[in-house]
């Protein structure tokens, strides 16, 4: 268990300076629209979505929408998925921390998984590894492919967000495929 926690700890830190670096870079900037005049736009936004949440344009769920007004608005476009924060500080220190309870929580799962799925090979670390890589695969095909299909998210974005998920789950996998250990044999003998 102690192993567990100093490389989850070691993991969460080299992950959370991986975010740093990429996320304080231009790269994943590079795939977003520029928007000039942002508080204007800013002004506008609060006055027609001001409330914190989740708004979907053209929506069939608004209560009683008529589907083919929805549809013809889903046709002619623009289709809008904006998610909307009440204003905070740029750089808040809770933030920090919850992001770093994030990646330690991720680097106790791989650690788990690699102990409860690999009990008897502990001592490769490539069988560990793999089973990081792996994870790591499934997790970006499977939600950034989703965004691709299902809600028509830009193709640059999610692939620059799924880019920094598989390389922060490939490091904590990795620090994790080192530090996770088989448990010492105790050699018993009985004495006569």
């Amino acid at each position: 268990m102690k192993r567990l926690l100093i490389s989850s700890f070691i993991a969460s830190l080299l992950m959370f300076v991986w975010g740093a670096v990429f996320w304080q870079s231009p790269l994943p900037y590079s795939a977003t629209q520029m928007v000039e005049n942002q508080q204007q736009v800013l002004t506008e936004l609060n006055k027609v979505l001001p409330d914190p949440g989740t708004y979907v344009l053209p929506s069939a769920m608004v209560p009683d929408a008529n589907m083919e007004e929805v549809m013809a608005m889903y046709e002619q476009g623009p289709i809008i998925i904006a998610q909307v924060s009440a204003g905070k500080p740029a750089f808040d220190p809770i933030i920090f921390a919850k992001g770093f309870a994030h990646y330690l929580i991720i680097a106790i799962l791989l650690g788990l998984a690699m102990m409860r799925l690999l009990p008897g090979q502990l001592d490769r670390f490539t069988r560990k590894f793999g089973l990081a890589f792996f994870a790591a695969l499934l997790m970006v095909v499977f939600s950034h492919g989703g965004e691709l299909i299902w809600w028509g998210i830009p193709v640059g974005w999610t692939l620059w967000t799924a880019l920094y998920e598989f390389i922060a789950i490939l490091i904590g996998g990795f620090i994790m495929a080192i530090g996770i250990k088989p448990a010492p044999q105790i050699d018993i003998q009985n004495e006569s």
